[in-house]
């Protein structure tokens, strides 16, 4: 807790949106000029959160509805309940995308199982 009586990770997460949302207001017109290809930030949800998929998919929630901006990414890990939750949070319309894994043994795989959760998770919506 901080002296304000705040938790450490809620003040960290209030300044992070807070930076990220003028840094996407920055490549905002970038964002718009490529038709969404370019001009994105992303925040990653909490990094304990990687092998529970309710509570990241809340945390990527809440991320996503704070910093109110179309050209923000949440980042979700690549775990097994993190591809669980990324269909749940694109079924939920909240943009993410796929923390990176570098086991070049599983990328492909993962890949594969990321793509099939973005589907999924847009023909629930």
């Amino acid at each position: 807790m901080t002296r304000g009586g705040v938790a450490r990770e809620d003040l960290f997460f209030k300044l992070a949106i807070a930076d990220l949302q003028q840094a996407a207001d920055l490549f905002r017109p970038i964002h718009d000029r490529t038709d969404s290809v370019h001009g994105w930030v992303s925040l990653e949800v909490p990094p304990l959160l990687t092998y529970d998929t309710r509570r990241t998919v809340e945390a990527a929630s809440s991320l996503h509805a704070a910093a109110t901006r179309p050209n923000l990414f949440i980042k979700i890990p690549r775990t097994k309940q993190g591809i669980s939750a990324i269909e749940e949070a694109t079924f939920r319309a909240c943009r993410s995308t796929s923390r990176s894994s570098f086991r070049a043994d599983s990328t492909q795989l993962q890949a594969r199982r990321i793509c099939a959760a973005f589907s999924a998770g847009s023909l629930r919506a």
